[in-house]
């Protein structure tokens, strides 16, 4: 059976800015001790994921206003995943570094 509301549950979820994801991301944050990003990352998941559980279960249904809010926090959401990733990257590159510099 096709149920909207389970449909819109799983994409609430686990689509690419849901849950599932939002927690991946913070957990990460948090076990290499990016605190302020992970609250960050956390906050604006849970925001974006709780606005959209909100809206019509068919987006089609939101008003324009509605669909330029969760817009707006899908957006904020991506720029603290990728804020997290940046600095991610760079303590990588340091880590590598330093392992470099000692095995020489």
């Amino acid at each position: 059976m096709d149920d909207p509301i389970l449909t819109k549950t799983d994409d609430f979820t686990t689509g690419r800015r849901g849950e599932v994801r939002t927690m991946q991301v913070w957990l990460q944050a948090v076990l290499v001790g990016e605190l302020r990003i992970a609250d960050n990352i956390l906050r604006t998941g849970l925001r974006a994921e709780h606005y959209r559980s909100l809206l019509p279960n068919d987006l089609n249904d939101a008003t324009p206003a509605q669909l330029t809010t969760l817009e707006e926090l899908t957006v904020a959401l991506d720029r603290a995943v990728r804020e997290f990733e940046g600095t991610f990257d760079r303590k990588e590159s340091e880590r590598r570094e330093i392992v470099r510099r000692e095995g020489a």
